[in-house]
């Protein structure tokens, strides 16, 4: 696949209105997985094969559960929620079978507890992007570390 800036826009656009807080990613990582897994060049893993839940802070099982219930009520593939095993987050492994040095690039991918305004004047309201998570957003600028991520992989 060739970079193409209207993919970028489309993903970027995708991730800002499905965000989803710490430890509830499940909808986020789902289409993660699956952008990856349609390169067709990459191992995957995910939840409890990359988190240690010993080392685990700040997960609060009510907003898990939340999470895993909205992924699945907007489509999230079921394989990869099962992977998960309740736990967020996508490992994509790249050999390119040659000798060298190893590289490790690291995207954030939760949002933030903030209100998207509902001013008509905002552009993901103008173009039909805007949360549609009441009280959560991507103010962060998550959805953008995601959308170069995958941009990076391409």
């Amino acid at each position: 696949m060739n970079l193409d800036l209207n993919q970028l826009v489309k993903w970027r656009r995708e991730f800002h209105r499905f965000p989803e807080i710490g430890w509830s990613e499940f909808w986020t990582t789902s289409r993660i997985a699956d952008y990856l897994e349609d390169l067709d060049c990459f191992e995957i893993f995910l939840g409890k094969q990359i988190i240690n839940p010993d080392f685990v802070r700040g997960r609060k099982q009510a907003v898990v559960d939340k999470g895993l219930a909205n992924a699945k009520a907007y489509g999230a593939n079921e394989k990869w929620l099962e992977k998960m095993e309740g736990y967020t987050g996508c490992v994509a492994l790249f050999d390119s079978g040659k000798p060298g040095k190893t590289i490790a690039l690291r995207f954030d991918i939760d949002c933030v507890n903030v209100t998207e305004t509902r001013s008509p004047e905002h552009i993901p309201n103008k173009e039909g992007f805007a949360s549609i998570n009441d009280g959560f957003m991507h103010a962060c600028g998550h959805d953008s570390h995601i959308t170069i991520g995958l941009g990076v992989v391409l």
